[in-house]
């Protein structure tokens, strides 16, 4: 799931990272008990992921899914920073502060709400 580039040390979206988190997201919302424990299961794996922080911002700033799943994203992103900050690269840190910087300014309040707090 990693996708710094060694050569311009900026980090760079792969559609499956992005797929996997959007994949979490439904299961978490899911009310059969099945799905979540394999949410829980699934996210610790993910979570292992340096950029895990990164895909979550990615899908926080993507205008086109519906608000409950990027502030869903946008959450699960902080919670990730907040455990892993010390122990991130640098450039996925750096794509997390310019997306959260993005969800500032974003149309929809609630992802202004999310990425201020």
């Amino acid at each position: 799931m990693s996708t710094t580039s060694p050569s311009s040390d900026r980090w760079t979206p792969k559609l499956e990272g992005i797929q996997a988190v959007l994949e979490l997201i439904q299961l978490f919302a899911s009310s059969d008990n099945k799905k979540q424990h394999e949410a829980y299961v699934r996210q610790e794996k993910l979570q292992s992921n340096d950029d895990f922080a990164a895909y979550c911002a990615r899908v926080f700033i993507e205008e086109s899914k519906n608000v409950e799943l990027r502030q869903s994203a946008g959450l699960m992103m902080k919670r990730c920073l907040q455990q892993k900050m010390a122990e991130l690269p640098d450039p996925v840190i750096r794509a997390c502060q310019e997306m959260l910087l993005k969800g500032v300014g974003d149309n929809d309040e609630a992802i202004r709400r999310t990425a201020s707090t």
